[in-house]
């Protein structure tokens, strides 16, 4: 990362993306290693290399994007017990890490946008004018508020799902009942009702 983040940016981003992807790489560690660091950060200045941003809103939109896919199979009705409560294990598991890699994200972004990041405090010490730390602070809001938000989003994402889960899991089960009263022998229970098309032919 060292050489190709100097010379081809792009391929630096690859790099990471193909490694997650093969899953020889944790998201987390991807986050501690771009951002958890003071030596890294350097008082905030990396936050202006686009291709850092480019990496990390990568990795975190792979995890929000796995935590998705599975509220998505989830909402699926007409599941066995067994493959909900294995769903819902993997989802809860799922969420508590992404929330883990916002939470990773949050408290090294909070220092450079407050100003007490490692490297800021100093150089204002020593007499600095305070434009690089005005800069470097302004880099640490920015980023601090877009992954808020993607966070907050996520968040209401779940919380959507979260009140549907109880309709996806009875659905199959209010298919068998009939509208107009209570279930008789002989009765058409498949919860459709039989139609006319415009030659006149019955279909279902």
């Amino acid at each position: 990362m060292g050489y190709w983040s100097q010379t081809q940016p792009g391929v630096a981003v690859n790099i990471v993306d193909k490694l997650l992807n093969y899953t020889i790489l944790t998201p987390a560690s991807v986050i501690e290693w771009a951002l958890a660091t003071p030596e890294r950060l350097a008082g905030g200045r990396l936050l202006a290399d686009a291709w850092v941003y480019e990496m990390v809103s990568r990795t975190v939109d792979k995890v929000t994007g796995r935590v998705r896919q599975i509220v998505a199979a989830r909402m699926q009705s007409g599941m066995a017990a067994g493959q909900v409560a294995l769903l819902n294990d993997t989802l809860a598991k799922e969420v508590a890490d992404m929330r883990a890699l916002f939470a990773t994200v949050e408290d090294a972004l909070g220092g450079v946008a407050e100003g007490i990041a490692g490297g800021m405090v100093e150089e204002d010490d020593d007499g600095d004018d305070g434009a690089e730390s005005t800069f470097c602070r302004t880099w640490g809001v920015k980023w601090l508020r877009t992954f808020r938000r993607k966070l907050a989003v996520e968040e209401s994402v779940l919380g959507e799902a979260v009140r549907v889960f109880p309709a996806a899991v009875v659905e199959e089960e209010e298919e068998v009942a009939d509208d107009d009263g209570p279930v008789e022998d002989g009765d058409d229970v498949r919860g459709v009702e039989n139609e006319v098309d415009a030659d006149g032919d019955e279909v279902l």
